[in-house]
């Protein structure tokens, strides 16, 4: 984990910690993240909406994990990488809907 100057996170890497379950939409209350890393856990379910409403976040890392449904979209958000599960996930999403 990482914090900036004024004690918030802005960095939250907790890749191979045995996590199952869902991703909390809560998440997107750490509005300085930037970077959210959970590869290698054992996270499935659908992406929460409010990450896509996360202004900060960059950068989202879910490798080894079983993620499922849409992937949000951030209107003003800045949210540049989705790693590779969410690459498969667009590429199942378009051989479903031929988008």
């Amino acid at each position: 984990m990482e914090i900036d100057i004024h004690g918030r996170v802005v960095r939250l890497n907790l890749s191979a910690n045995n996590l199952r379950g869902t991703l909390p939409p809560e998440l997107a209350n750490l509005n300085k993240l930037s970077i959210l890393r959970l590869g290698d856990n054992r996270l499935s379910g659908a992406i929460p909406a409010t990450l896509g409403a996360a202004t900060a976040l960059e950068e989202v890392d879910l490798p080894g994990n079983a993620p499922s449904g849409a992937i949000p979209v951030a209107r003003r958000g800045t949210l540049r990488t989705l790693g590779r599960a969410a690459a498969r996930l667009v590429a199942n999403d378009y051989l479903r809907t031929g988008r």
